[in-house]
């Protein structure tokens, strides 16, 4: 029992830890990546650390109609997947063996974003290595995305209000590529979970020659952008338990934002929850999981901000699919 509560008092610690450090970064520039209400049923796009987490090839597709009504607001969608790469088979009843076996996972994501005369589409390859860190079941992940990111700047049909239309810069089309990595840390067991992410690492810049900004900040650089999320599983009956969970986002020049979500699951097969983005909106989602195979989520955002005034809402529709594979590896995050 007391070896139970120092683990627990150690992880605890950990997560404050990692929290004081993420908060305690200088300000990092504007959002240049989408968001998800649902990150709390994909954090991989979050983290690359994630990917081979699970006991089974996961893939996974979301479409966001965020602010609905509004014109030019964003639109998003992506696909991803990820499944482990070692050779062992690993089964739940061998604690054991999971608590020193390691393995190597892969996955990629595709994301196609676009907010009124920008767009930008993005496809990275991942890669990551995870290992026990202790007897009791918790283990660490590291993990890299590398890939390419596009922006496109069309003004046709955005160009009624501009003060000077005749800038030629303003209503020049352009496009930019730029090479991106990624990189994430993910501890977790089978009760909690804590990551840390930095994303746009390089700071490549996406400028083209002397045409106009604005698909990105004044440096005209891709932003580095850091996460931190930590979750908690708390079971309530042998059917049901809640996962309270916290992202944190910071990307200069602006202040930290958070996320705050509580999701609950029952048998393992319908979830339901609510989030609340900071300065944004509120949120309520909810899903099922269909033969242990094919999950399919919705969520709807009420804006809080001054946008609410202009839009109905953010609607965002996830569909999954769970592909059993040997060789098969324990997932004791079976909650996130």
């Amino acid at each position: 029992m007391l070896n139970l509560l120092y683990i627990l008092k150690r992880e605890i610690l950990i997560g404050l830890i990692v929290f004081i450090v993420v908060l305690s970064q200088p300000a990092l520039q504007a959002q240049q990546l989408p968001q998800y209400t649902q990150f709390s049923l994909n954090p991989y796009l979050f983290n690359p650390a994630l990917a081979g987490t699970e006991d089974f090839v996961h893939l996974q597709a979301n479409l966001r109609s965020q602010w609905t009504g509004f014109k030019g607001a964003p639109q998003t969608a992506f696909l991803s997947g990820h499944t482990t790469l070692n050779k062992e088979t690993i089964g739940y009843g061998t604690h054991k063996k999971f608590a020193r076996e390691r393995w190597r996972s892969a996955g990629g994501i595709f994301i196609h974003d676009k907010a009124g005369p920008i767009s930008q589409t993005a496809f990275y390859g991942t890669f990551a290595y995870n290992l026990p860190i202790s007897t009791n079941g918790t283990r660490f992940s590291f993990g890299a995305n590398a890939g390419l990111k596009s922006f496109a700047y069309n003004p046709d049909g955005f160009l009624a209000n501009q003060p000077n239309t005749n800038d030629p810069t303003i209503q020049t089309a352009y496009t930019s590529m730029a090479f991106d990595i990624d990189f994430g840390f993910w501890l977790y067991s089978r009760k909690y979970f804590i990551g840390v992410s930095a994303f746009h690492l390089l700071n490549n810049d996406i400028r083209k020659n002397d045409l106009p900004l604005v698909a990105t900040q004044s440096s005209g650089n891709l932003a580095r952008h850091f996460f931190a999320m930590v979750g908690y599983k708390i079971d309530i009956h042998k059917d049901l338990f809640i996962v309270p969970s916290v992202l944190v986002k910071q990307v200069q020049p602006t202040l930290p934002s958070y996320d705050i979500n509580l999701k609950a699951v029952f048998r393992n097969e319908y979830w339901f929850g609510a989030a609340y983005r900071s300065g944004d909106s509120f949120s309520a989602f909810l899903g099922l999981l269909i033969n242990k195979k094919l999950e399919v989520s919705y969520a709807y955002d009420l804006i809080t901000s001054s946008l609410g005034q202009s839009s109905i809402g953010s609607n965002e529709i996830l569909i999954g699919y769970r592909f059993s594979h040997k060789p098969k590896t324990i997932c004791p995050d079976k909650f996130w």
